[in-house]
């Protein structure tokens, strides 16, 4: 690696760019047995200087740049009440509606990910059950 002296004491050291790839779309499709389940795991990336987030495949999680990019994880309920269910005022069953949204504000807590952009309709995939 060439250094410029100049540069170096101005600036500091050079940060080396990780190697990887950039992200493709994806859109996942639920079979019988992830209905059977109740739920999905969805992956995304996010690039660090934008706010742009996109829905990925769970392979390209580890070969993606990280200097890049930021991935994350969450869990997408599909099949359930769609709404919680109460039993003299206490949640009995959460519902699908609610779980996925606690999942997205779980993420974008933790994680600093909105994925409120990349998910707008939290009832994507539900089967009522």
């Amino acid at each position: 690696m060439i250094q410029n002296d100049n540069i170096l004491s101005e600036y500091g050291s050079f940060v080396e760019v990780k190697t990887g790839t950039s992200p493709n779309p994806y859109k996942p499709v639920p079979n019988k047995q992830d209905y059977s389940r109740g739920y999905v795991t969805r992956y995304f990336a996010k690039k660090v200087n934008e706010d742009v987030v996109i829905e990925i495949q769970s392979t390209q999680v580890s070969s993606i740049n990280t200097a890049l990019y930021a991935t994350t994880e969450l869990t997408w309920r599909i099949s359930g009440p769609k709404e919680s269910v109460y039993i003299n005022g206490i949640v009995d069953k959460t519902g699908v509606k609610s779980q996925n949204d606690f999942s997205i504000q779980t993420v974008k807590t933790e994680r600093g990910i909105d994925l409120y952009k990349a998910l707008p309709n939290l009832l994507e995939y539900w089967q009522g059950r």
